[in-house]
């Protein structure tokens, strides 16, 4: 009969060190999400707002490039604006051990993904 016993075996390393990066990702422990107060409601909306209208003209300013050379230096400046945007709030993170990434994304080449998007 199997043992049922729930000792660790101390000489058993963890799987976390030489993980890839997505699993350490999914590995780590975060506070729970909350829900919004009420007078946090306008300010989130508003924010997402101003998100979903940065995707827009990015994804339109790409597209408008009339050649693919074109397209592809449009994508730079696109992941420079974002980069120079988020770059500064990462300290935020790599301050409390998030290792730059928050919680349900890993680091891809200096971005943040989402678990389950393919860093590639």
């Amino acid at each position: 009969m199997p043992s049922t016993s729930t000792k660790k075996d101390p000489k058993a390393k963890s799987k976390t060190k030489n993980s890839p990066p997505e699993e350490k990702a999914q590995q780590r422990q975060y506070d729970a999400p909350r829900r919004l107060t009420p007078d946090e409601r306008e300010s989130y909306i508003h924010m997402r707002i101003a998100l979903d209208s940065f995707q827009a003209m990015a994804l339109a300013y790409y597209s408008a490039g009339k050649s693919s050379k074109d397209r592809k230096s449009r994508s730079g400046e696109i992941k420079q604006a974002v980069r120079s945007a988020v770059n500064p709030w990462k300290k935020t993170f790599l301050d409390i051990g998030y290792d730059g990434c928050i919680a349900g994304t890993y680091d891809c080449y200096g971005d943040c993904i989402p678990i389950g998007q393919v860093c590639g």
